[in-house]
């Protein structure tokens, strides 16, 4: 596997958990998947095509967690 997609994998794994706890706590699933990416990634912007591929998402999904995490 070349380093950058164990990069990647080791980055959602992270992304998951902490999604998990901050589901947990009251934020809706997708959203906390996106702010933990957000979080844990290095780029200091993200379009919503960067963090759907990143996730592993779609668009639409993508703009619903970000619609939450602005409000």
């Amino acid at each position: 596997m070349p380093a950058s997609a164990a990069r990647n994998d080791e980055l959602l794994r992270f992304v998951e958990r902490f999604a998990l706890i901050l589901a947990e706590n009251g934020i809706p699933r997708m959203a906390a998947r996106v702010f933990a990416f957000a979080l844990a990634d290095d780029a200091d912007r993200y379009t919503a095509s960067e963090l759907a591929d990143g996730l592993r998402v779609s668009p639409a999904a993508v703009s619903g967690a970000v619609r939450f995490l602005v409000q």
